[in-house]
């Protein structure tokens, strides 16, 4: 589908759980605002349990999104989850693949 929508692609892959992942998902953020490249950055993680979501509302990333460059569109967890980076976003959708639709991916 990317081949045929003709969109390169960048990803920082980083932890989406456990105590540094804030620190490192907002590093990821500052890393990928230093590239001129991006139209758009996709903030994606699939479902989970709630407490797994935890590391969106971490004020860390909600600032990092606030300060990105790029537009930021969030596709986090499933319709039910509602996370401060949703809040942050310039869009939020309600799963990764809407957020990857919304950008014409």
């Amino acid at each position: 589908m990317l081949a045929e929508a003709n969109v390169e692609t960048i990803q920082h892959r980083v932890a989406v759980t456990g105590p540094r992942a804030p620190v490192l998902i907002a590093q990821a953020l500052d890393r990928l605002a230093l590239d001129p490249r991006p139209a758009v950055t996709l903030l994606v993680r699939g479902g989970g349990p709630v407490s797994d979501f935890a590391v969106y509302d971490d004020p860390l990333v909600g600032i990092a999104i606030d300060r990105h460059r790029h537009p930021v569109v969030t596709g986090l967890g499933h319709a039910t989850n509602t996370t401060l980076a949703d809040r942050a976003a310039h869009t939020a959708c309600i799963t990764p693949t809407a957020a990857a639709q919304h950008v014409h991916l």
